[in-house]
């Protein structure tokens, strides 16, 4: 994320293409390598929190019949048209959109996965705000500090965590998205 250029249209594919797509082809492609009780900790954030979009564009982030095939042509069509999804109800944040999209494939995995015989876990978490070139010097926490709901979720017993399968972390708590 470029705080200067995220709102403009020129950042909408390089962003959804890192953060949204290109994190969905690596977990495509680490799937069927995945271990029986291992887990998918992805990176999302409280800026792509559904309350960043309007009512309507909630509910189809949200709705319980949303495939991962819809969930991506929601992100594609951010790309395809930007002021056309503004106008639906979107963030006009390329990153919000992104992370709104990584938080709800975690869901979705986790729906899709459930009777797997692996038993994987998928789960999604916000660092915080973090001290490095995207949050910027003035950011409340440092590296360590924000590694640490990710190395929480990573080293959870997995009983522990599979409760909260396809939920989103703050803090190392379940918080709502």
């Amino acid at each position: 994320m470029d705080k200067k250029t995220d709102t403009l249209p020129e950042s909408v594919k390089p962003t959804l293409r890192v953060n949204y797509f290109g994190t969905v082809r690596l977990t495509e492609s680490l799937l069927p390598l995945m271990n029986t009780h291992s887990r998918i900790i992805f990176l999302s954030s409280l800026l792509g929190r559904l309350s960043f979009h309007a009512p309507n564009v909630q509910e189809m982030f949200a709705s319980d019949t949303l495939t991962i095939e819809q969930l991506n042509k929601l992100e594609l069509d951010f790309i395809s048209s930007r002021e056309a999804a503004i106008k639906l109800g979107y963030s006009d944040s390329s990153y919000s959109v992104s992370k709104t999209g990584i938080t709800m494939y975690a869901k979705l995995l986790a729906r899709e996965y459930e009777n797997d015989p692996r038993h994987i876990a998928f789960v999604s978490c916000h660092p915080g705000w973090v001290r490095t070139s995207m949050g910027g010097p003035a950011a409340s926490l440092t590296v360590d500090e924000g590694i640490e709901t990710p190395i929480y979720l990573i080293n959870l017993d997995y009983y522990d965590l599979i409760p909260d399968n396809g939920k989103f972390f703050n803090v190392k708590e379940v918080s709502p998205f």
